[in-house]
């Protein structure tokens, strides 16, 4: 018995190896029979399971999730001996589940006992989660959250009583994970088709521009660097912001529509970054493009929307996206390195400041990033490309660089959240916020600008000569062709798969409807076999999959209804349902963009 439950959590749970028993948890003969557990803290006992009558606590217990939706996928808060999770398990044994328990001491103590319902347990159970310490499991809890379309939590009452802390923050830990996966499918939804065709647009402009941070990081490291947002507080610092640049005390890069307000007042930062994949972000430069303003280098990220670039008619240089599977995959260095990547983010602030901690610049002055209504004002004036989000009675409130209480909103915080974030991960440079009536951000220090430049800008520290460089991009053409003719090739090949698997869709179709249960085993294996085929054909991966992501979260999310259902017709039925719709999609979006991408290919082969 206890060798068959070693090699489970050798194989499937290896972190449960080496628990070792604690004082201050201790098996115990149960009033009603059996045994409880009993935990001591701070001086008093506390049992897991009711001493008087266990067996009729669980009963009671598990009656509530009678009606238990079979997309389910079940989270035990605490394992304590197994016996709530059996109870479960005999009302609903179609339902996958998983255990997150708090107390490292608790799970040594169910897995020390020699019964067989600890092996039945760990061989049932998808995932097995400590929370002592809970940082280490959140990334396995994230996975979790990822892969299943619905979660519900179970609590056994004597956790909820025992253990109030570990349950809030397993509580908040989970609903920050389920937001950030419905934030990103939500991102996913209206970019995904974006991003793909902006990265095939934009490739001969990344080609043709220096990498921003190879080039710039010889002159930005060690210096001082203003990053200019378009909040409300950026009219206060536009004399401050004047005297930085005339005397050439601080790089200063402008992020979004701030470019709108200093061309208003006259100022022309060092630089301006632009990254929003919509098509209509060009109207963010279109002062810059109609008065024709050649002297403000645009840093623009690889997945910009596709009318951004074209007429922009200053200096250009690049930043790759993570967003960006077409660069990523076609390019690397003519020393044979891979580019350097820059996440994704809400806000172009987050891209900028980014790009400033990895080229080491020595200080980080931040700018009219209010993160906040101030005077119900969203934008600074000056600023006509956009209206942003009315402030509206009702709205948030957070705490502000004062340490009084500002008016913010959703997106506001979820930028807030990110550039903290940032911040935490970066080492060896400081961040000051100048920023007036605005939110604080965790991790920088707030101060005036006009006090920052008196005690802290004494120097000229700027050199523009760089910036203006017609450098190529220093991309290995050669292996880009190579690529290139590789793609084609693959391009064929999917193409055969895609046909087979569409045909193995509408046999597995027919050998439902029709019952034939034999027929239909042998058909989902060779469908499973094209599926694989299909999902790591280069072509699919670069060109189809991340114009589908959504459609593929979706289907992964479904995954383990799939994988556990033991009768094969319905098995078949829930692929040809929802592979079906995963399948088709991908096929709408071939017939959409194959010329595109066939244009691309032949462009760039010679």
């Amino acid at each position: 018995m206890q060798s068959r439950c070693d090699f489970i959590i050798q194989q499937r749970f290896p972190h449960l190896a080496q628990l070792t028993s604690r004082d201050d948890i201790k098996l115990v003969p149960a009033g009603s029979g059996g045994n409880n557990l009993m935990v001591v803290q701070n001086g008093a006992e506390n049992f897991i399971y009711e001493q008087a009558d266990s067996g009729a606590q669980i009963a009671a217990w598990v009656t509530q999730f009678e009606h238990v939706m079979k997309e389910a996928h079940v989270i035990f808060f605490g394992i304590g001996l197994g016996y709530h999770i059996k109870a479960f398990q005999c009302m609903h044994p179609e339902i996958p589940f998983s255990i997150f328990e708090p107390n490292a001491g608790i799970m040594s103590a169910f897995l020390e006992q020699s019964t067989s319902n600890v092996c039945e347990i760990l061989s049932s159970a998808d995932q097995i989660m400590l929370g002592d310490p809970l940082a280490k499991t959140v990334p396995m809890l994230a996975e979790l959250i990822d892969r299943v379309s619905r979660i519900m939590v179970a609590i056994w009452p004597g956790y909820a009583r025992i253990f109030p802390d570990e349950l809030k923050q397993f509580n908040d830990t989970l609903c920050q994970l389920v937001n950030y996966k419905q934030q990103r499918m939500k991102v996913n939804q209206i970019y995904e088709k974006e991003w793909a065709l902006n990265s095939i647009h934009n490739l001969p402009f990344v080609l043709n521009t220096p990498n921003f941070l190879q080039k710039g990081e010889p002159y930005i490291e060690g210096k001082p660097v203003v990053i200019v947002s378009a909040g409300p507080s950026l009219n206060d610092e536009i004399e401050h912001l004047r005297t930085i640049k005339e005397k050439g005390l601080a790089y200063i890069f402008s992020v979004g529509s701030a470019i709108n307000a200093l061309i208003e007042h006259g100022i022309y930062p060092h630089g301006t970054f632009s990254y929003d994949p919509n098509p209509y972000n060009v109207n963010v430069i279109r002062k810059i493009i109609d008065e024709q303003i050649d002297t403000i280098p645009l840093i623009f990220g690889s997945t910009v929307g596709r009318n951004t670039l074209d007429s922009y008619p200053g200096p250009r240089m690049h930043v790759i996206i993570s967003q960006d599977e077409v660069s990523t995959r076609l390019l690397r260095s003519e020393s044979g390195e891979a580019p350097s990547i820059i996440n994704d983010a809400p806000s172009v602030a987050v891209i900028a400041l980014q790009c400033m901690v990895r080229m080491r610049a020595s200080t980080i002055i931040l700018v009219g990033q209010n993160l906040a209504y101030r005077s119900q004002k969203y934008y600074a004036s000056g600023v006509t490309n956009s209206t942003g989000v009315p402030y509206g009675e009702g709205m948030i409130q957070i705490e502000g660089v004062n340490g009084d209480k500002v008016v913010s909103n959703p997106s506001f915080i979820k930028m807030k959240k990110e550039m903290e974030f940032y911040i935490r991960a970066s080492s060896g440079v400081e961040f000051i916020n100048t920023t007036r009536e605005g939110a604080r951000i965790e991790g920088t220090n707030f101060a005036f600008l006009d006090e920052v430049i008196r005690l802290r800008l004494h120097e000229k520290n700027v050199d523009t000569g760089w910036m203006f460089d017609k450098d190529s991009s220093g991309y290995d053409i050669s292996f880009f062709k190579r690529n290139i003719h590789k793609l084609q090739q693959d391009g064929e090949m999917f193409r055969r798969i895609f046909e087979q698997l569409q045909q193995k869709l509408m046999e597995l179709a027919y050998l439902v409807k029709s019952g034939s249960e034999e027929k239909a085993g042998t058909a989902l294996a060779h469908f499973d076999n094209l599926f694989a085929d299909m999902i790591s054909n280069p072509y699919f991966k670069l060109y189809i999959l991340p114009r589908n992501r959504m459609g593929y979260e979706f289907l992964y999310s479904k995954m383990d209804s799939i994988k556990n259902d033991r009768q094969t017709l319905s098995k078949a039925h829930k692929v040809v349902l929802h592979f079906g719709d995963f399948v088709w999609s991908c096929q709408q979006d071939y017939v959409k963009s194959k010329d595109i991408i066939d244009r691309f290919h032949i462009t760039n082969m010679g």
